[in-house]
């Protein structure tokens, strides 16, 4: 082993140093791992390697070996749930869904090529469906969250990616056939009551099933 007395550079002898102990936790089985570091620990000792250089390696390498588990355990983790960032609301939720290992991230409402609206032509993004419905309930958007009123006082929140007319319409069917099973039909036979459909509220988007799911839970709660 290089003994630390010789003209080599002070970055050489580190590397030596942290290259022997490396060696022993990295290419030695865990029955023999204990063994080997205290066998380069006094090939260290012997050719004279400083205590605070010692010292200094085994932090560095002890830093870099939790830096491996850490990216071992990001690489394994599940693709990230994306939902639109909603101020107050997205925060909270990413703390949720950090206690049940859930990877969140936001997406956000504008792109830098929409921003920059004097330097580059951008398209909008349209949120109507494109359709002429027989009977508009309300302005149309689509990928959201939305909440009908009932007469009795409560409402229903529910989430679709399609046009929240079509979803409308859908429910009106489904309130006035006796044998819907739906939540909203039995809900208004058992109240006798009815939805108010053009006073859809729209409470959140979301070009994902997830997301939108994620704010419909919010909001019902």
């Amino acid at each position: 082993l290089l003994p630390f007395d010789s003209a080599h550079s002070k970055t050489v002898k580190r590397g030596i140093a942290a290259l022997c102990l490396e060696s022993a936790l990295m290419k030695s089985c865990k029955h023999k791992m204990e063994e080997s570091l205290e066998s380069q620990i006094s090939r260290l000792d012997a050719a004279r390697y400083p205590c605070a250089i010692r010292m200094a390696v085994t932090e560095t390498l002890l830093q870099k070996l939790k830096g491996k588990t850490r990216k071992r355990a990001t690489d394994s983790a599940t693709k990230p749930v994306v939902m639109p960032y909603v101020h107050r609301i997205a925060h909270n939720l990413k703390k949720v869904a950090n206690r049940y290992e859930v990877p969140m991230v936001f997406s956000a409402p504008k792109r830098l090529g929409q921003l920059c609206s004097h330097t580059a032509k951008c398209k909008r993004m349209k949120s109507g469906c494109g359709k002429r419905h027989a009977k508009p309930y309300v302005k149309c958007a689509t990928g959201v969250v939305y909440k009908i009123p009932l007469t009795c006082g409560k409402a229903y929140i529910g989430q679709t990616g399609r046009c929240v007319n079509d979803r409308a319409g859908e429910h009106e069917r489904s309130v006035g056939d006796k044998d819907s099973r739906s939540n909203l039909s039995e809900h208004c036979r058992a109240c006798k009551c009815l939805p108010c459909l053009q006073e859809i509220k729209i409470l959140g988007r979301g070009s994902g099933v997830i997301a939108r799911e994620i704010l419909e839970a919010f909001f019902i709660m």
